[in-house]
């Protein structure tokens, strides 16, 4: 299997405490946001949940590039052949 297949199996909890530390510097939050996204195959699907997050903003040129950036930068997620 691919690297960027695998699972973490306490991925959540390390995203919550990352969360938990960092969500109030904005910097290191796109950091968080675009993980999220840069791997696996269900990025698609996790993009759209995180653009409803409240410290995302679509009108902040930093957060769309964290997240949409290493969203297209997902050859499993991005480029899905049932085009989703």
């Amino acid at each position: 299997r691919m690297i960027c297949e695998l699972d973490l199996p306490n991925k959540k909890q390390m995203l919550e405490n990352f969360y938990e530390k960092w969500n109030s510097d904005p910097i290191v939050l796109d950091s968080w946001f675009g993980i999220q996204v840069s791997f696996g195959r269900e990025a698609g699907e996790t993009l759209q949940i995180l653009e409803n997050h409240p410290k995302w903003n679509l009108q902040n040129p930093n957060k769309v590039r964290a997240l949409y950036y290493a969203f297209v930068r997902n050859p499993l997620s991005f480029h899905k052949e049932d085009g989703s």
